[in-house]
């Protein structure tokens, strides 16, 4: 069998059985059901087509969200490995996860920003004031957004401080953000647990 991404052997991982274990871009891999996350007419725009993401929930993270250690597919030199994550050495590293092991397509579109953006909060150090900004247009009235650099990014980016998730031009924009955080907390989390390898199980 091959994989459909990079037509590679498809390689047995434990724990995320027929999976390419080469450097893939199945999107499907990540923490959270990104396809399912980012429409299909969306996926070119927003920089999900072809993303390749180095740190993947294993199969058992789709139904159980709460563990001790807590397992991951970590991708190193383009093979995967599987590793446990202490909940106790890195509590920022598996809140983030969780909080995206929660996330889908069936989110409604605010609360699935929000908490995306929670879990970019909790593991990303030098957050860009453009994801933020969406954050609070999503979370408050229009009238409580008087931080000048929240409205200057509101406007850079939609022309307005007023957000319609019902206009496509609107829509294309809330989707580029939240792939710009998916792969910012990617890189965060890859960061981490590379620098601390030898602490994972």
């Amino acid at each position: 069998m091959f994989c459909s991404q990079c037509t590679s052997s498809m390689v047995p991982v434990v724990g995320f059985p027929r999976f390419c274990a080469r450097n893939c871009c199945n999107v499907r891999t990540m923490l959270c059901a990104a396809t399912d996350i980012v429409p299909r007419k969306f996926k070119v725009s927003s920089g999900l087509a072809g993303q390749c993401f180095r740190v993947a929930r294993t199969a058992e993270r789709w139904k159980a969200v709460d563990s001790d250690p807590y397992p991951v597919l970590v991708r190193r030199s383009d093979i995967w490995e599987v590793k446990a994550i202490p909940v106790a050495k890195f509590p920022r590293e598996v809140e983030a996860m969780t909080i995206l092991a929660h996330v889908d397509g069936e989110t409604e579109r605010k609360v699935r920003y929000i908490s995306v953006h929670s879990a970019y909060e909790a593991v990303v150090k030098d957050r860009q004031v453009e994801l933020s900004a969406l954050r609070h247009a999503l979370a408050h009235p229009v009238t409580s957004l008087s931080r000048p650099s929240v409205r200057q990014a509101l406007f850079a980016q939609f022309g307005d401080v007023r957000i319609d998730l019902t206009l496509h031009r609107h829509k294309a924009v809330y989707y580029r953000n939240i792939v710009a955080m998916l792969v910012a907390i990617d890189n965060a989390l890859y960061e981490t647990f590379c620098e601390r390898w030898g602490e994972l199980v």
